[in-house]
């Protein structure tokens, strides 16, 4: 029968003695049923754990040549889960259950939509988008954006989550069925109306 040694026995007790690091999702207080913008040429900013010093994502809408809608993240701080599709670094959409974690392609850019591409993830209606951010203290988060293109009227950004401790993934809760209508291809009839209204 073999015994523990002293050693083993002082780092054992060493390590139940130190204070655990715990972690929770926290929704995001400053993005609630958050409009997103398609006046042309329009910018919305978003700060999901609201520290007020910069704005972690901004939704970029133009109308011209090429109707689009973008989610850009500033330059090395955040960034989004996406896949490639028709040349474009898409918005990958996701589902309750899916995780968000470091194994996925993440970009500064993922288009939400372009005009005349069925690829785009606004025509899935409803969805939720994988992010990453940098806090104010440079540590790291991963977070996710729940995301709704109706057939018509204003797209929003429902609610947003991230993982309070740095560097840990998180998994999407999964919703109540029947929350929301998935519009298929409808949604890029809407985004060419409104396209249309500025033509």
């Amino acid at each position: 029968m073999k015994t523990a040694s002293l050693g083993t026995l002082a780092s054992l007790a060493v390590l139940c003695s130190a204070p655990a690091v715990h972690s929770a999702v926290v929704f995001s207080t400053t993005v609630v049923d958050a409009p997103i913008s398609t006046s042309d040429g329009a910018q919305t900013h978003f700060d999901i754990d609201g520290n007020s010093t910069t704005d972690q994502w901004t939704f970029s809408f133009s109308s011209l040549e090429l109707s689009n809608l973008l989610l850009r993240g500033p330059e090395g701080e955040s960034q989004v889960m996406t896949t490639t599709a028709a040349g474009y670094d898409f918005v990958q959409p996701l589902r309750g259950g899916d995780s968000v974690e470091d194994v996925a392609n993440f970009s500064n850019v993922g288009y939400l939509y372009v005009q005349g591409e069925a690829s785009s993830p606004s025509t899935q209606g409803h969805f939720y988008a994988g992010v990453t951010f940098v806090d104010s203290s440079n540590f790291l988060h991963f977070g996710w954006m729940e995301l709704n293109f109706p057939i018509s009227g204003t797209p929003t950004v429902v609610r947003a989550a991230y993982e309070s401790a740095p560097g840990t993934f998180l998994t999407i809760p999964v919703p109540e069925p029947d929350l929301y209508p998935v519009p298929g291809a409808v949604g890029l009839a809407a985004y060419a109306t409104w396209h249309r209204r500025r033509a």
